[in-house]
């Protein structure tokens, strides 16, 4: 009895652990394509850049179900990958459009003698225009070097989807010493930042904004997503992680992305 009570043990805890790469066992199927291509397909995953295993599977299940696939258990093998990967594109073939019907040439009238036209002579093409080309924005300036009293951004972590997006989790402290390659900083808050590319605006009060704006950040606990730093603790970093906060933190976050998601 002890032995079937500690088996059950066991399977309820391997459930929790699950993670959401542990959904697709198939050699080389990215978790992040399956999850982009079942959005695309019109299921609901519950998001692309935080998954959740237990949405993840409900949608990859769903979409096994609708497709009559056998077994369905939520996990990704070659059969599934190879039936979402062909949905996605059906729904990506563009509709073929109808060529416009040509006019019906008039026929002459019985007893008309054709009369042969003079020949026109052929029109001249107007020389192409180049249009001017658009004046380009200054640089932005480089960022201020780094020194001791300066308010700068440490990253966390930075996770770039091509369809989505990106996300970066950051630090804001102060610098209080400067080494050869780290940098001691105290730290006094954390934020996260979702950057939309296509859509407009910036909500500085809610990381995950609805409605999207094209910059989105918000403080949160620095105990969420594993963090082990609290507020007030002097952390020594490389010096690569830290930049300077602009007093639009947009700026600085946005930096960030386009660093990391070349």
């Amino acid at each position: 009895m002890a032995r079937r009570y500690l088996f059950a043990w066991l399977l309820l805890f391997c459930a929790a652990c699950a993670t959401p790469h542990d959904l697709v066992p198939t050699r080389g199927v990215d978790v992040e394509q399956v999850c982009e291509h079942l959005q695309e397909a019109g299921y609901d995953t519950g998001g692309c850049l935080l998954m959740w295993a237990g949405k993840l599977r409900a949608a990859i299940k769903q979409f096994q179900e609708h497709q009559r696939l056998t077994p369905a258990d939520g996990l990704v093998n070659a059969e599934t990958w190879l039936r979402l990967q062909t949905v996605v594109m059906a729904r990506r073939k563009p509709e073929s459009k109808a060529a416009p019907a040509q006019p019906a040439a008039a026929k002459p009238s019985s007893g008309a003698v054709p009369q042969s036209a003079p020949p026109l002579p052929p029109a001249k093409a107007a020389p192409p225009v180049k249009p001017a080309p658009a004046p380009q924005p200054p640089p932005p300036p480089p960022p201020p070097p780094l020194r001791e009293g300066m308010q700068v951004l440490v990253v966390e972590r930075a996770k770039c989807l091509p369809r989505s997006g990106a996300w970066v989790l950051a630090y804001v402290g102060v610098v209080r010493s400067l080494e050869e390659d780290k940098i001691l900083v105290t730290l006094t808050g954390r934020l996260s930042y979702r950057y939309n590319p296509g859509e407009k605006g910036v909500d500085p009060k809610d990381w995950f904004c609805v409605p999207r704006r094209r910059h989105c950040y918000s403080a949160v606990p620095f105990g969420d997503w594993g963090g082990r730093h609290r507020p007030g603790e002097a952390v020594l970093f490389e010096t690569r992680r830290v930049r300077h906060l602009d007093q639009k933190p947009e700026r600085s976050l946005y930096g960030v992305v386009k660093q990391t998601c070349r």
